[in-house]
């Protein structure tokens, strides 16, 4: 039997597949953007300040087939760190435009955030653990990274002379 793929068919069947995940990332792209410009174009109605608006993160959408209606629910980030039941949900109907629009983003959250630098020092840290867990006070500790953000601690306790915690 004869195959009924030709070279030049399966080089744009192999480039239609590979191209998928680019179209749904662009996609996802004029969402966010057609979600963010919806939440900047309201932030006097809802009482929001434009710096609330500028990093929100899709946690998910999608089409219904009934109606065309586009839901795009959003979380709120503050310098990249998602902010806890600060959603929004903007809803586009088939033409782009806004169909509906919810939003529990915080007021101002730049003034109600915590500092992004710590307040206690990485040694701090430990023996603070070690006090909460009513355990002997770690002797030497020693900090190293292995890779970027994966600090790994090697501490070996009065109390547990054995244990090295990574």
């Amino acid at each position: 039997m004869k195959s009924t793929f030709t070279p030049t068919v399966r080089v744009v069947a192999t480039a239609a597949l590979l191209a998928i995940p680019g179209l749904a990332l662009a996609q996802s792209a004029a969402l966010l953007d057609q979600a963010r410009n919806a939440l900047q174009a309201r932030t006097s109605v809802l009482g929001l300040k434009k710096t609330d608006v500028s990093d929100p993160a899709i946690t998910s959408s999608f089409t219904d087939d009934y109606n065309g209606i586009t839901h795009v629910y959003l979380r709120q980030r503050y310098q990249g760190v998602e902010i806890y039941n600060a959603v929004a949900d903007v809803h586009l109907n088939a033409a782009g435009q806004v169909a509906s629009l919810h939003s529990k983003f915080v007021v101002n959250a730049a003034a109600q955030a915590r500092p992004a630098t710590p307040g206690l020092t990485a040694e701090q840290a430990v023996a603070a653990a070690a006090q909460a867990l009513n355990l002997a006070a770690p002797r030497a500790c020693e900090y190293s990274k292995l890779a970027p953000q994966r600090p790994v601690w090697n501490s070996r306790p009065a109390a547990f002379p054995w244990t090295q915690f990574r």
